[in-house]
């Protein structure tokens, strides 16, 4: 049986950990990029799940994170549930105003660190449940994040680009 999820997350590793960038630093990109969301994007008092799966580098390809690593960025961004992005979005068709946050008012997805010239970058996708815009019931928020190691700690420098939709 083939396997491309765990094929295409096994190149990503050896090719990380041949420029020096391992597991340590991906969890600690995470959890800077958790940080800040729950600290700057996140509405307080509002009901947020977190998508366990990472989308990949590749923007297309879907990477599962382990239950341990999903649980601690869960709690960091004070989510009250996890689990697939299917469980709490859907279209009922191709037209954008069938679509719907289930569930919950916020859905997070933090994507997979890209590493560039001692800094990383990590996207971050959030989609906001809109009750007072029935024409336009999700808000999707596309942030990347600028994160360099300082000491032993990463964390986020800047926002490097933002789309809103």
């Amino acid at each position: 049986m083939k396997r491309p999820a765990f094929t295409i997350a096994l190149i990503l590793a050896i090719a990380g950990a041949a420029r020096g960038q391992d597991s340590t630093d991906v969890a600690g990109i995470e959890n800077a990029a958790a940080t800040y969301i729950a600290r700057f994007l996140l509405t307080p008092g509002k009901t947020v799940a977190f998508d366990s799966y990472a989308r990949a580098n590749n923007g297309v390809q879907r990477v599962m994170r382990p239950q341990a690593r999903t649980s601690e960025l869960a709690k960091k961004l004070g989510a009250n549930r996890t689990g697939k992005k299917d469980e709490f979005f859907g279209c009922a068709s191709s037209v954008p105003s069938t679509c719907r946050v289930r569930g919950v008012s916020t859905l997070v997805t933090i994507g997979q660190p890209v590493f560039q010239s001692g800094a990383a970058f990590i996207t971050i996708d959030m989609l906001t449940a809109m009750e007072n815009l029935p024409r336009v019931p999700v808000l999707f928020r596309g942030t990347t994040l600028q994160v360099e190691k300082r000491g032993a700690n990463w964390v986020v420098i800047r926002t490097a680009g933002q789309s809103i939709s």
